[in-house]
């Protein structure tokens, strides 16, 4: 979308993940803990209960941590230097949704770092990225399509060139001013006129 060139960073990311992947093999507590010193219950403010184990965080867990916020860092500096270019409201909801993004992953951090007592907020601020990008995007779609028809209808109706375009079931949808000059007759006439209709066109 932002049509930025991060190759080194892709590759970066990529090869540490599969570090983590293999080292998250050999972890007993996975990648978060090197040991688990008990269980405590956290309750939801809508009262679900939710088991989260307490022990001591080791290095894997923040290199993890480091690495997801770099991730969530970078699309937002791709799109803040997009805004920069275009100044697109589009893209400036979709840096709002990726900023909520990285907040939230922030305090889903320090949440499962046990710095603080929440509930991690990253899930839903996942989901309402999604929802934004989509809306976005399909917005920007919808946007190109009625530009690329408004270029199409404007080179048919200033072509040189006699222009009559037909629906599949032969009704004329447009013609242009040189179709008019070559055959004298206005557009309007051919409301009722359906070339697949027409037997002298057929003779």
């Amino acid at each position: 979308y932002t049509a930025s060139r991060a190759l080194a960073l892709l590759v970066g990311l990529s090869a540490m993940y599969g570090v983590l992947f293999a080292v998250n093999l050999t972890q007993p507590y996975s990648l978060q803990f090197t040991h688990i010193d008990g269980l405590t219950v956290f309750r939801f403010p809508w009262g679900e209960k939710i088991t989260r184990p307490q022990g001591i965080n080791g290095p894997w867990a923040y290199s993890t941590a480091i690495m997801a916020l770099v991730t969530f860092g970078y699309a937002f500096h791709a799109l803040y230097a997009l805004y920069r270019r275009d100044r697109k409201r589009t893209t400036l909801f979709l840096m709002l949704a990726v900023g909520c993004l990285v907040v939230s992953s922030i305090e889903g951090i320090l949440v499962r770092l046990s710095v603080i007592d929440f509930i991690e907020l990253t899930p839903f601020a996942y989901l309402a990225l999604v929802v934004v990008m989509s809306a976005t995007l399909n917005y920007e779609t919808r946007k190109l399509q009625r530009e690329s028809e408004r270029r199409f209808r404007s080179l048919v109706e200033q072509s040189p060139f006699s222009i009559q375009i037909l629906s599949p079931n032969g009704k004329t949808q447009q013609v242009n001013a040189s179709w008019e000059k070559l055959w004298g007759v206005p557009a309007e006439s051919l409301a009722h006129y359906n070339i697949l209709q027409d037997r002298q066109l057929a003779e």
